[in-house]
Formats: structure tokens, C-alpha cells, sequence
């Protein structure tokens, strides 16, 4: 037998009532079952491999992620993000009207005057448009719901995106002590990016702040008793043949493992595989089989766009969350989703249904893993702080990779946020039912509501659709400029 765990346990120590009651008759994946719960630990059987997956039932055990692989996440999430965006001009330069005013002038310039007499009276369809028409009332759509949600964004996806090239500092240039990174710009210079402590920010100019005296303790992100995915993946090679490969993103991922020599290295791969929600593509031979972050499919469709977003989310942040799908079972499904096809490319087909909804609506877990990790982060820093003083700057890529690592959590916990924000309108699965029946739509307009912008007269525009399963209206949106100049 052999175990492969997530990170490290909390308490790598159990004393008094918190050492399991064992019967040495109890079949083994009981007993394992009992030791891993004691370690706050879920545990599943693959095999000859138990996976060990993190509970996360305290707020001080940080997701086992790295800094990498937040970033990662943060060009995925802006992959994905893009993919419907239509990308219109959202400034107002001179005398021209912003894309979205753009796209409504230019389809009420195209209408029939059979087709303005139908949009003031509620009759007419999107069915009925030509395919000119069409695509302006889609991209009028895809701006309301994906690309101003996306703006908002962006930033938190920039921040992740510059983080190894940014500093950290405990002061700002008004004087308040706190957590700050100052990131570089595309232009030169940079900017400030808070990272709020569990305490308010303190004017330094007031008594010494307890920033740096009784920070809150929290778990190391990558403990220093687990191992990495990269080393072992290194020791997993047969005699005359080189190891398999581990993508550069995966190499500082923490694990902790016990009796590998027991089994096969191929069972120890695909358990990693499970652990992390990780691609094993496999190959002839053994030096070319290689564990890469999982392949998202690139959403066909606004439905679609929840699933991808869960899945670009690193899965032990999901699990700290207490949101993770996916965890390691003996069922058919998670077997498929670790073992590659046969012409050795991942099966990315079974993936648990996210809860979106749920991820959308999280508040108090995201706030103490990002309270949790900055603490970690100051703890990690203040003896540079105490040396240089809390206007030093310190480089991240100087940092360890546990600091580095609660970086990364602090700002994935900052595009969640945003994400939250941006996406708190984002279509309901009934407004979603509606576009499969995009045709009964109804484009309709309210006289008396429109603006002179511009010298343009542009009219407000609602859509209403009908969910095609209970048969009620639904409004898809709108917008009036009224008052708008």
C-alpha cells in the first residue's frame, strides 16, 4: 500500500482524545479512514493508493497552491472571459458614443419601417431580423452580460498576472502602515495594491502599530515536512529510463507520500493525477508520460461558461472553500477523468457540475483565507521589515515559495471578489433557457426614451425572451440612455 497526501497535516502530532480509536479487526480503508479524519483529512482508495485530500476545517490550513499556478489561474479565467466578449469601445472619445451605444444606434439605423412601427408596439422577434441584425442584438447581449462584468475584473487578473515581478511593503506613500504589493504598469512606474490584515491600517505617525508584534499565526502553505510534486515525480523512474515530466507550473506543488516503493510508479502518477485534478498524458514510453494542469475545453456557450470558470479555479482552493466537486472516488467517472484516452490525450469529459451559484454567493470562507494568508505573508517579512524598516520593498521573486504561496491565495480571494461582483448579473439558468430559443425573443423599445447624444437620437432597447420550459417571459436585458448626453 502506499498514500499520497494533500500537503501536510495542520497538527502533524495527535495527542489525548484526538488519537483515533482503532479495532484491529477493522477492515483497512476504515482504519485509514480514521487516521486521515484525525489528520483532518478525506480519504479515498484507488487501488493500491489512498489519496488524502484536505478537509480544511480551520481557517489557519491554508489551500496547498503556488503562486504559478494562481497565475495560471488568472490567464485561464481571462481566456475564458474573452471568449464572448465582443469587445466593444467602452470610452467616449470626442464627439463618438461608447460601443454599446454604437451597436444600439446602428441597429435602429437598419430598421424597415415596418420593423420600427413592430419594435414600438412589442412585435418584433429576433427570428425575424436579418442576419445583419442578428449579430448587432448579439453583441448588445454579449456586452451587457460578459464584457462589462469582465472589465471589472481585470485588474485582480492583472495583479496575479505581475505578481512575481512585484514588491511587497508594509507602508504606502501617505504614511499608513498595512500589506501592500506595488505592481508594475505596461507604461512605466507602478501602483499600489492594498492586501487588508485582519486590523485596519494604522498612520504610522501614531504609536508603533501591532503589525508587527502578536500577528495572528497560520499554517504554512507549502509545510516544510511535505515534499514536492516535482521531487517525487523525479524519484518515479525504473531503472535506465528518465522520469516522467511535470509541467513547470505543478513543480512546487506540496504532497506528502509514504511507501511508494510498494506499489507501481504508474498508480503514484495517476494518484497525483486525482489528488491535484491534474492531466496525465501518457505515452510509449515512460520518460514522455507527463502530469500537466488540467485542460479546460474552451466554452461553446454562455452555459458552458460556468463550467469552465469553476474549473480554471485551483482545486485546493475549491476544497477550502468546501465547494469541491471533483474529489478523489472509485467510481467510474473519476477514473475517467484521470486516465488518459488512447491516443494519450486526457479525458476532460467527466467533470463534476459546479455549483456557481454557491462560488458566486461565498463570503466568510474567501475573507479568512485571505485574512490567513496575509498574515503568513507578514509573518514571512518582518524581519526584513524590522531591519529596513516598513518602507522596505521587498521583491516577491526573493520571497520562499510558502510566502510566495500566500501571496498568491491573498489575490485569488481578490478575483473571486470581483468575479462576484462582476458577475452577480450574470444570466440565471431561465435567462439561459432563453437563448435556446433565441428566435421567440422579442426586441422592443419605449417611446419617450431616447436620448440626443451626439447628435444622434438613440432610443432605449429591452429584450424579452421566452424560456422555452416554463413557458414565462423573461427579460434579457435593456437599456434607456435617457438622461444620458
Amino acid at each position: 500500500m502506499a498514500f499520497v497526501a494533500e500537503g501536510a497535516p495542520l497538527a502533524p502530532k495527535l495527542t489525548g482524545a484526538a488519537i483515533p480509536d482503532l479495532k484491529t479487526e477493522a477492515p483497512l480503508d476504515e482504519v485509514v479512514s480514521k487516521i486521515a479524519g484525525a489528520y483532518d483529512y478525506n480519504s479515498q482508495r484507488r487501488g493500491d493508493v489512498f489519496v488524502l485530500t484536505k478537509r480544511y476545517t480551520k481557517s489557519q490550513d491554508l489551500p496547498c497552491v503556488t503562486l504559478k499556478e494562481c497565475r495560471q489561474a488568472a490567464d485561464t479565467l481571462s481566456t475564458i472571459l474573452n471568449t464572448f466578449s465582443p469587445k466593444l469601445a467602452t470610452s467616449v472619445y470626442a464627439s463618438r458614443p461608447n460601443g454599446e451605444r454604437d451597436v444600439v444606434y446602428s441597429f435602429f439605423q437598419s430598421l424597415s419601417p415596418a420593423q420600427l412601427e413592430a419594435v414600438q408596439n412589442k412585435k418584433l422577434s429576433y427570428g425575424s431580423l436579418s442576419p445583419t441584425q442578428q449579430a448587432l442584438i448579439q453583441k448588445f447581449f454579449l456586452f451587457q452580460y460578459v464584457q462589462m462584468p469582465s472589465l471589472k475584473v481585470q485588474d485582480a487578473i492583472s495583479h496575479l498576472h505581475y505578481a512575481h515581478k512585484s514588491t511587497v511593503t508594509a507602508k504606502d506613500k501617505q504614511g499608513y502602515s498595512g500589506l501592500f504589493m506595488e505592481v508594475p504598469n505596461l507604461i512605466g512606474g507602478s501602483s499600489l495594491v492594498l492586501l487588508p490584515l485582519t486590523e485596519s491600517q494604522t498612520p504610522l505617525n501614531q504609536k508603533q502599530p501591532s503589525m508587527l508584534r502578536d500577528i495572528p499565526t497560520t499554517a504554512d502553505p507549502n509545510p516544510s515536512k511535505a515534499t514536492t510534486l516535482g521531487s517525487i515525480v523525479a524519484d518515479l523512474k525504473p531503472v535506465k529510463e528518465k522520469a516522467p515530466g511535470v509541467d513547470e507550473v505543478l513543480e512546487d506543488k506540496p504532497v506528502t507520500v509514504a511507501g511508494i516503493d510498494n506499489v507501481d510508479s504508474m498508480s503514484i502518477l495517476d494518484a497525483l493525477s486525482v489528488l491535484y485534478r491534474l492531466d496525465l498524458l501518457q505515452a510509449t514510453t515512460w520518460e514522455k508520460a507527463r502530469l500537466k494542469p488540467h485542460h479546460i475545453n474552451a466554452p461553446r456557450s454562455l452555459k458552458e461558461m460556468d463550467t469552465a470558470i469553476w474549473a480554471a479555479i485551483p482545486v485546493s482552493y475549491l476544497r477550502a472553500l468546501h465547494m469541491d466537486g471533483d474529489a478523489p472516488s472509485p467510481d467510474k467517472s473519476s477514473v475517467n477523468a484521470a486516465k488518459p484516452t488512447d491516443d494519450g490525450q486526457p479525458n476532460s469529459d467527466a467533470v463534476a457540475t459546479p455549483d456557481i451559484q454557491a462560488l458566486m454567493h461565498a463570503q466568510e470562507l474567501p475573507t479568512q483565507i485571505k485574512q490567513a494568508a496575509n498574515n503568513y505573508l507578514l509573518l514571512a517579512i518582518q524581519p526584513q521589515l524590522k531591519n529596513e524598516g516598513l518602507a522596505a520593498r521587498i521583491p516577491v521573486s526573493t520571497l520562499d515559495n510558502s510566502a510566495q504561496a500566500a501571496l498568491g491565495l491573498s489575490l485569488m480571494t481578490d478575483l473571486i471578489r470581483t468575479l462576484q461582483l462582476g458577475f452577480s448579473g450574470f444570466p440565471h439558468q431561465n435567462v439561459l433557457n432563453c437563448l435556446d430559443n433565441m428566435d421567440e425573443t422579442i426586441i422592443y423599445s419605449t417611446p419617450g426614451e431616447e436620448a440626443r447624444i451626439n447628435n444622434q437620437n438613440i432610443p432605449s432597447i429591452y429584450l424579452e425572451g421566452t424560456d422555452p420550459t416554463t413557458k414565462e417571459h423573461v427579460g434579457l436585458g435593456g437599456v434607456r440612455y435617457f438622461g444620458h448626453h
